[in-house]
This record gives structure tokens, C-alpha cells and sequence, in this order.
């Protein structure tokens, strides 16, 4: 204890309190049987009221820690100072820690220099589209009887992504829960059973801001199910509330000028390859609802026009087969057309940003910005397109 406090004066700890603990290296050695992991208050907080941490991946990935609601990216990142591992360790905290002045021995069980560093990252999600596309929804009398389990467990298993980003993710996609697995109709079954409402809603003179849902099911009972008719109006609208936030009863939906304008403008689009603009002009505002005025912002994201060609043409686009790999999505749109205005681009890059990550971060790393002879900003590569 003497030799104790003569090296703590020397080390300048004059005023010592508590136990002096002596460290030695114990026999049974442990280091292969720990990893550090390096948390912030943030996710500590997740773990104190009982909420889980989960490592997703598989054993070719890069492992990623999912709360119930947020990604992070874990990766082994070197320490400063070797790390020990001491188990019976006191602390300023311990009970009765500065009353207790004993020499006490401790162990170091284990020593690292490097510690798992966790970052806020983007759900992996293109395993998911995969997966939805694998067992597409064509209607009852088209199920195969081999379609693979797509259950929320069973998604979680092989998409590294948190369950809220999860369910986030199928609602932008829109799925649809059937049998206890999640689906996403096939495009053109879908269009055409929101073409056959639209067209219910047009014979009964509903307005677009009332669609009775139960009456709207009857009239189309032979053709859709049920929880299809539902579900085209829920991703083509939203379901009515009162005055008070309330739910109307009986259920209606309100299909909104934006999704019908989008969806016809695709649904015309979709198997035309390049079309003549000025035709599919004429085409698009005459399929869409009386009282609804169709805008370019109406083809952002699902399609690219070229107004200097002879005659000017207009094509599907959409985000649906890009890659999640920035570079190679950049790659991909600087080859479909070299300059872009912002406004066009963006909605092709949302879907790659990271938790608190602005377009300008993605637009500086991949992208050159110049001005057009009319004065407006314009982005292409800045790199040569492979």
C-alpha cells in the first residue's frame, strides 16, 4: 500500500480517494471472446427502456445495427489507446467507493485496439424490390402455388433495414399485405383496375373528392376484389376525414389531382417507348378526370422529355430499375441525358440520401454544375460515363 501511494504522488494524484487497484494480466486470456462496441447516448437510451438493437446481414455483407426505427453502418475503426477489459473494475460510482481505501488486485481479462464505430446510414433496400417483384400480384387465378414467404419476419431476415424503414419502404412501393405476406401488384393489373374506378366514377357522377368505397367495391365485384378496389384508391388518394379529423362514415376516398395526373401520364407512357410530346399532350389531358389540369410537375420522376428533337419526344422514366450504388446511379442518368435541370433530377436521387444528407453533398460528389444559354443552372458528370 506504502509503494502504492509513493507512485500515485509521483503521478501527481494527491488527493486520492477510494480503493487503490492494482492490474495484472489474468491466465485465462479472452480477447477472441469480446468486440467493443462504441454507442452514443442516442442508441444507449434505446437499450435502457427495453427496446432492441439488432445486427442485420448476411454473411457476404457488410453488417449494418438496426433500432426499430433507424440504420447504422458498423464497421471496426482503431483505437487511440489500447482498450482493457477489466470485469470487477471500481468506479467513482461503486458503492461505498471512497470509504473503501484497501489494495485490491483486479484482472485484465482482455485488450483491444480497435472498436466497432457505428454511423447513421440508408436501409438497404434493393433486396426488397427483388422480393416484391419475385411474387407480383396478378390477380387470384394467377397465384402460383410456389411463391416464396414474404411476412414482415421474414423480409427482416434478409433486408438490412429497420422494421419502420421497412414498413416506410413498402408503403413508397406500394405493397399490399395479402395472406399474411406482402405484395405489390403488377403494374399493368393495377393500372387497369384503377382505370375500371375511374371509370365507375365517371359512369355514377361521383365527384373526386367522395368515392363511396363499399358502393364502388359492388359495382366492381366481378372484376376486383375487394381489397384490391381499396387499395388503388389508397395509393391514388386518401381516405376522407370531417371537419374534426374524423373518419367519414361510410368509408370514402378522395383521389388527389397529382397521383390521377401521374398515373395517366405513365399508364399512357409505360408501353409507348419514345412518344411525340405534343400527341401525348393531347392524349394525357384528354384521359384525365373533368376539372383536373395536368402539370410538368406531374412528370417528375416518372418521365424525360427532349423538346429539341424533331419532332420533340417524351419517354417513360422511372426509379424503379435504378441502382442503390450512387455512383452507378449517377452513371445511369448521365446516360439517359447529359444535362439536367435540378428540379428533374432530384427526384431520381431522394431515395439515396442518408439520414440528414442533402442532394448538394450527392450533386458535388457526382455531378459538374454549369449554366444553359437561357441562364439556368444544369447538372452533368463530371467523370467519363462507363
Amino acid at each position: 500500500m506504502e509503494r502504492a501511494d509513493k507512485l500515485a504522488t509521483a503521478g501527481g494524484l494527491h488527493k486520492r480517494k477510494g480503493q487503490v487497484q492494482t492490474l495484472t494480466y489474468a491466465n485465462d486470456w479472452t480477447n477472441g471472446e469480446y468486440k467493443l462496441l462504441e454507442l452514443p447516448t442516442k442508441l444507449v437510451e434505446v437499450l435502457k427502456v427495453g427496446d432492441r438493437l439488432t445486427v442485420r446481414g448476411d454473411d457476404d455483407d457488410e453488417a449494418v445495427l438496426c433500432t426499430n426505427k433507424e440504420t447504422y453502418s458498423l464497421k471496426f475503426a482503431d483505437t487511440s489507446n489500447a482498450l482493457l477489459l477489466v470485469p470487477d473494475l471500481s468506479t467513482n460510482k461503486s458503492p461505498d467507493f471512497g470509504e473503501d481505501t484497501s489494495l485490491v488486485k483486479r484482472e485484465v481479462v482482455a485488450s483491444f485496439d480497435t472498436a466497432f464505430e457505428i454511423k447513421p446510414v440508408r436501409a438497404k433496400l434493393e433486396r426488397l424490390k427483388h422480393a416484391l417483384d419475385a411474387c407480383a400480384y396478378r390477380g387470384r387465378d394467377k397465384d402460383g402455388d410456389d411463391l416464396p414467404s414474404t411476412t414482415t419476419s421474414d423480409l427482416l431476415d434478409v433486408i438490412q433495414a429497420s422494421e419502420g424503414e421497412l414498413m416506410t419502404a413498402l408503403k413508397k412501393l406500394g405493397a399490399i399485405k395479402i395472406d399474411g405476406n406482402w405484395r405489390c401488384l403488377d403494374l399493368s393489373y393495377q393500372e387497369k383496375a384503377f382505370a375500371q374506378v375511374l371509370a365507375v366514377v365517371e359512369e355514377k357522377c361521383w365527384t373526386c373528392d367522395l368515392i363511396p368505397l363499399s358502393e364502388c367495391c359492388d359495382v366492381l365485384d366481378e372484376l376486383y376484389p375487394r381489397f384490391i378496389i381499396e387499395h388503388c384508391l389508397q395509393v391514388y388518394g386518401t381516405q376522407v376525414n370531417d371537419s374534426d379529423g374524423n373518419l367519414v362514415a361510410p368509408t370514402s376516398y378522395c383521389i388527389t389531382e397529382d397521383r390521377v395526373c401521374s398515373f395517366y401520364a405513365e399508364y399512357i407512357l409505360r408501353p409507348a417507348g419514345k412518344f411525340n410530346y405534343h400527341e401525348f399532350l393531347e392524349a394525357w389531358k384528354q384521359s384525365v378526370p373533368e376539372g383536373m389540369e395536368c402539370k410538368d410537375s406531374h412528370l417528375l420522376g416518372i418521365a424525360l422529355k427532349d423538346e429539341k428533337s424533331h419532332p420533340p419526344v417524351i419517354w417513360h422514366f422511372t426509379d424503379r430499375e435504378l441502382s442503390e450504388d450512387p455512383a452507378e446511379r449517377f452513371n445511369t442518368l448521365f446516360k439517359e441525358q447529359a444535362k439536367w435541370k435540378r428540379p428533374e433530377l432530384e427526384p431520381y436521387l431522394s431515395s439515396l440520401l442518408t439520414p440528414g444528407q442533402a442532394v448538394n453533398s450527392l450533386l458535388l460528389k457526382f455531378a459538374r454544375c454549369s449554366t444553359n444559354a437561357s441562364g439556368e443552372k444544369v447538372y452533368s458528370t463530371k467523370r467519363p460515363l462507363r
